[in-house]
């Protein structure tokens, strides 16, 4: 998708934090922001913690023991916002695409299928 391919009439927006004035701001902001939320380019491949976003994405996160869970970096206090509080994650990963994405794209009939 370019930006081209989007069409936005002419105004201000706001994404995120950021206050765009025109339509080719509003349509580089949108794809700056796409850009962001796209897989990384290691894939789903565990990876080390100073490599996470430090901009309150969620992640996937893991200790050397094997405790993983999900959780956000905080850069006010700079600390990871995760259960295993005290124990810094050594790993990250994206997180996997949730079920109910799946779940709402299977057509209603086959839903019904499963349970009749």
């Amino acid at each position: 998708m370019s930006a081209d391919d989007i069409k936005l009439p002419p105004r201000t927006a706001t994404i995120g934090d950021v206050q765009v004035w025109d339509e080719e701001a509003v349509r580089a902001a949108i794809l700056a922001d796409r850009a962001s939320r796209a897989p990384s380019p290691q894939g789903d491949a565990w990876q080390p913690i100073e490599t996470a976003p430090k901009d309150g994405t969620r992640v996937l996160l893991a200790t050397p023991r094997g405790r993983m869970a999900d959780g956000e970096f905080h850069a006010r206090y700079g600390v990871w916002s995760w259960p295993y509080v005290m124990v810094e994650p050594t790993l990250w990963r994206p997180l996997p695409t949730p079920p109910i994405d799946a779940a709402r794209s299977t057509p209603a009939t086959e839903k019904g299928a499963e349970h009749g």
